[in-house]
């Protein structure tokens, strides 16, 4: 017999999606499966959309609580030694579970993997790819840095050990968005990091009813997520004096930047306390030691800072802030003309001599680092 996954599917009113939804873990590669829907007080007919499935369908009804409250739910009636999180109007591709427990169980140490998503309005099995609307980029590298800017994926583009989630425990009741993100975050601080899944993608359906579609709930709850990751990085296991604490600061003072830009209907106070967080991750990045980092990695934080420079244009005047003092300095401390040469020449002979399996991306880096350069007039 195969691995049990525990599928966990929270509703509130959406019997008109679960069908597709239930048929797409139906219709998975890797047959063993434990589906759970978890009926938040709905009012329609979500439960007789569930009776032509009978047995097949673990049906639990609770009073509305919210998405979170439904989600622990769900996990405390799961058996499964894996948990695949999946909302009511998404769906997953016939062979995602197949693919991504192959890499969770054959990746040393992995407890966590996440694969691509792809966005759609309708029923994607009757679409070809061409006409997807998009899907949400995520990057193969640097998973866990990438967290400390913004959430990497929706939750069912992880699949999980059970063990994960008996440490981390419960989904936040008191978030009314970004509950999936908090909870990625608080398994980073249980020492777990992501793994990178190219195969076994699911599917994220975009419509109006959509809680995601609720911007000024969404901006509220990344302004509290930029808080509370600038906290969790002053703390074990994240405050060490390494360059990954380099990269995960950048990576979180980006993301702040980017709220900044996106959110236009954040109060006075809200941006100011923003700005106050970017500084201070700017700050301790600058009162780290390890700064001058060979070869790619040292790439990728001089790609960082330039990244973060454009976002700082795109931002400035607004509030009376005209960008950051520090972002400069460390520019110019991370591009002197040893540093540089040190760097190219390392670029040079680890990518193009000995090869490398992501080395367009690599040239990517290495050419961003030389338009770095002429933009901002360094050496």
């Amino acid at each position: 017999m195969g691995d049990l996954v525990s599928v966990i599917i929270p509703t509130y009113n959406y019997g008109h999606y679960l069908g597709d939804c239930v048929d797409s873990i139906l219709s998975q590669t890797h047959e063993r499966t434990q589906i759970i829907v978890v009926d938040d007080g709905s009012t329609d007919d979500t439960q007789k959309k569930l009776d032509q499935y009978g047995s097949r369908v673990h049906y639990i009804y609770q009073q509305n609580q919210g998405l979170s409250a439904a989600r622990n739910t769900g996990l405390a009636a799961a058996t499964g030694d894996f948990v695949q999180l999946l909302d009511a109007d998404d769906m997953l591709h016939p062979r995602a579970i197949e693919y991504r427990l192959k890499v969770l169980k054959e990746t040393r140490g992995c407890s966590w993997v996440v694969g691509q998503n792809y966005y759609f309005v309708t029923s994607p099995r009757f679409l070809l790819p061409s006409l997807f609307r998009s899907r949400w980029g995520i990057h193969s590298l640097d998973l866990e840095a990438r967290l400390f800017q913004s959430n990497i994926a929706p939750p069912h583009a992880f699949l999980s050990r059970k063990e994960l989630f008996d440490r981390v425990g419960n989904f936040d009741t008191s978030l009314r968005a970004c509950e999936d993100y908090d909870y990625w975050m608080r398994a980073l601080e249980k020492g777990y990091s992501p793994v990178y899944s190219s195969r076994g993608f699911v599917y994220y359906r975009q419509h109006t009813d959509s809680m995601s579609k609720n911007q000024a709930q969404q901006w509220a709850h990344d302004v509290i997520m930029h808080h509370r990751i600038t906290k969790m990085l002053q703390n074990p296991p994240f405050s060490e004096d390494s360059g990954d604490a380099v990269l995960n600061r950048l990576f979180a003072a980006l993301g702040i930047l980017k709220t900044l830009n996106r959110a236009t209907n954040l109060d006075d106070d809200n941006v100011a306390g923003l700005l106050k967080l970017y500084e201070n991750q700017l700050r301790e990045v600058e009162n780290t030691v390890c700064l001058a980092r060979a070869g790619s990695g040292h790439i990728r934080l001089l790609c960082l800072l330039d990244r973060l420079r454009d976002e700082e244009s795109r931002f400035a005047g607004r509030a009376g802030w005209q960008g950051s003092q520090r972002l400069y300095d460390l520019s110019r401390l991370m591009v002197d003309d040893s540093s540089f040469t040190e760097v190219v020449s390392e670029y040079w002979h680890h990518y193009l001599v000995n090869g490398d399996a992501n080395f367009k991306m690599k040239l990517d880096y290495f050419r961003w680092l030389c338009k770095s350069r002429i933009r901002r007039g360094y050496p």
